[in-house]
């Protein structure tokens, strides 16, 4: 809506942008100025269309994304947790086996509980854009970095002769510590 009137006052260009109107126009009214006005707003209009289709893309592409990704964790739990539960039977049946061999059922073990508390993460993750909430607390850093140097990076860091040089004291931090972990992994 476009207000042309003779009226200049400031309250009654206050009442028509309250009323609803787009611009105001005071007369005279010169056509340029008009036609300048109007390209303008059918423009901020036209702008506003797609960004409101964009909107809507995005939301739709993020709605696959977290049904891509609730399938997939759901899809990885099953074999990861029968996994889990055949190298603990192993591990049982393996009490007359070597120190090396139990050394390695139990990395394997390990690596399967990580792996399905990473689904679990990533089934958590997708639920909090419908309602999910986490619990935030503060986290001890040096415990999570430890474990994720001894119990996930280990491998990669004998390979590479990595050294690991960390500090002393770690700052406090809140968040949630599956994810912590996986940024320190990544």
């Amino acid at each position: 809506i476009l207000f042309m009137t003779a009226l200049g006052d400031t309250v009654s260009k206050l009442k028509s942008f309250e009323l609803g109107a787009a611009d105001y126009v005071t007369k005279p009214i010169q056509s340029e100025e008009l036609l300048a006005r109007v390209t303008a707003h059918l423009k901020i209009r036209k702008q506003q269309q797609q960004i409101q289709a964009q909107n809507e893309e995005l939301q739709k592409r993020n709605q696959e994304l977290d049904a891509f990704a609730r399938t997939v964790a759901h899809d990885l739990k099953n074999p990861v947790g029968s996994i889990l539960n055949l190298t603990s039977l192993l591990a049982e049946e393996c009490v007359t086996a070597n120190r090396q061999t139990l050394k390695k059922i139990n990395m394997i073990t390990l690596a399967c509980q990580k792996t399905y508390n990473i689904i679990n993460a990533i089934l958590t993750l997708t639920g909090i854009s419908r309602q999910a909430s986490i619990t935030i607390q503060p986290l001890k850093m040096s415990a999570i970095v430890q474990a994720v140097i001894k119990q996930r990076l280990s491998y990669q860091i004998k390979q590479s002769q990595a050294e690991i040089h960390l500090p002393d004291q770690w700052p406090m931090a809140l968040g949630y510590g599956l994810w912590i972990e996986e940024i320190w992994v990544n």
